[in-house]
């Protein structure tokens, strides 16, 4: 089987010419030109929380099934959008969850996910900040994204203005 395995990824990445094939965390393949800028999804939330709070920049939290139509389009569709992929790439982390596969009832129930997809903003202190229940379209989230980070760049900047100077 893992021969079987090695000689598929082989046989990919030679026939793929120009693409490079993104492994996910969970076993999704993602077709994207090596040129355009993807987004890399944390493997966990203990990873995710992590380098939130690390490099203090915001989660882009993503959760997702199976069978569900609309998490599949804004995989195909609103995650691959380079204006957007660019923007999470550069000021969030993200983080895609499989809520059948990944956590349990009790994290979604904490977070009250009651429809797919889910998207939630959360600022580096783990506040959330905006949610998005069912399809949201590239710009709709690039907007919002965007706007996030203009406000935190404004908080900073007051921040910084109204700290004393050092004696």
């Amino acid at each position: 089987m893992r021969g079987r395995l090695f000689l598929g990824l082989l046989f990919t990445s030679l026939t793929v010419g120009n693409t490079a094939v993104l492994w996910a965390a969970h076993g999704d393949t993602t077709k994207v030109a090596a040129d355009e800028p993807s987004i890399v999804w944390q493997a966990s939330p203990e990873d995710a929380w992590r380098l939130m709070r690390d490099e203090n920049r915001p989660l882009l939290l993503f959760i997702t099934t199976d069978g569900c139509g609309y998490c599949t389009q804004m995989k195909k569709k609103t995650y691959r959008d380079a204006k957007l992929a660019s923007e999470v790439a550069r000021s969030f982390v993200a983080l895609r969850i499989h809520a059948e596969r990944d956590v349990d009832e009790a994290w979604l129930e904490r977070f009250e996910v009651q429809v797919y997809p889910t998207t939630l903003i959360f600022t580096p202190d783990r506040v959330l900040a905006d949610r998005f229940n069912g399809f949201v379209a590239a710009e709709q989230l690039h907007s919002r994204l965007t706007e996030l980070v203009v406000e935190r760049a404004k908080i900073r900047e007051v921040a910084q203005r109204e700290e004393p100077a050092p004696k």
